[in-house]
């Protein structure tokens, strides 16, 4: 059954793209994705935020109290594993792969709950350090030169930090490795894609500054089309450095472990399959676990 922009088709694909068809710019990519994929992407946003009612009622429970910290930061806990389930979606219609859309984001949701969660409370803790200190060294500026320095260590350490976050929701449902490893790797690709991660960062600030300067008009935009947005801007520009510096270099040394391999046609091109077991030092890489998507 099609609904309002195809928001209850969850199996139909849309016309996709001519394989002979010119190869545009990323920039110019991303929008013909994003509004061919449009509908799916309104349907994963209201999928989201109906697995984030729990947060979503943490956070009005803390509002009366005053305390904007509790209110912003405590329910972010609660966010690790709707965040997983939206991710791996929306890496996938990024990738233009094919999509079952509730099955896919209740099967993720699900296969990585621990991670995420304890990633949501990892995420939750240090995001209330950063807000603290920011607010603590503005009120302290008058007192000298070293809180100016301090307050400009806060914003790098903020930079870096959302840098790092781009890339570890999309590891988590992407390959097996525990959470240290994928904290690692996060650091790591937050300083070898520093300039696509400082025009992800900057785009989706900018849209959350207009989201919260408007509000709440923006609610319009938020409960549709915010989430989702946001995601698909990071998976679009954040998965293709998972794929050269982790994905591909684990494939070249086991080509055996590549989906769709055969010995006597080795230069085929295949698509990776999801949750390969690759370990903190790629050279040690285990061989991969093929799990259909979910661990």
């Amino acid at each position: 059954m099609a609904g309002f922009l195809g928001l209850f088709d969850f199996t139909k694909e849309g016309p996709g793209v001519s394989k002979d068809a010119p190869r545009k710019k990323r920039f110019f990519q991303f929008f013909d994705l994003y509004f061919r994929k449009l509908s799916k992407l309104v349907s994963v946003n209201l999928l989201f935020l109906l697995f984030c009612l729990p947060a979503i009622f943490l956070a009005f429970f803390f509002l009366p109290s005053g305390s904007i910290l509790l209110f912003l930061t405590l329910p972010l806990c609660l966010v690790g594993p709707p965040m997983a389930g939206m991710t791996y979606v929306v890496r996938n219609l990024s990738r233009e792969q094919p999509i079952f859309m509730f099955s896919d984001f209740w099967d993720s949701f699900k296969s990585n709950f621990k991670q995420s969660l304890a990633y949501g409370i990892i995420f939750s803790a240090i995001f209330t350090l950063l807000v603290f200190a920011v607010i603590s060294y503005i009120g302290m500026l008058s007192r000298g030169l070293m809180y100016y320095a301090l307050l400009g260590l806060s914003f790098m350490a903020a930079l870096l930090f959302s840098f790092m976050n781009c890339y570890v929701y999309l590891q988590i449902v992407t390959v097996n490795l525990n959470l240290k490893g994928i904290i690692s790797n996060a650091f790591r690709l937050a300083v070898l894609g520093i300039k696509t991660n400082l025009l992800t960062v900057l785009f989706c600030g900018i849209l959350v500054f207009l989201i919260l300067w408007f509000f709440p008009y923006t609610l319009f935009f938020l409960i549709p089309l915010g989430f989702s947005t946001i995601s698909m801007i990071t998976c679009f520009n954040s998965y293709q450095y998972m794929e050269k510096y982790i994905i591909d270099p684990y494939y070249a040394a086991h080509p055996e472990e590549r989906p769709g391999y055969r010995p006597d046609d080795s230069e085929d091109e295949a698509v990776f399959s999801d949750k390969q077991l690759i370990t903190e030092d790629e050279d040690e890489a285990t061989p991969a676990q093929i799990t259909d998507g979910h661990s």
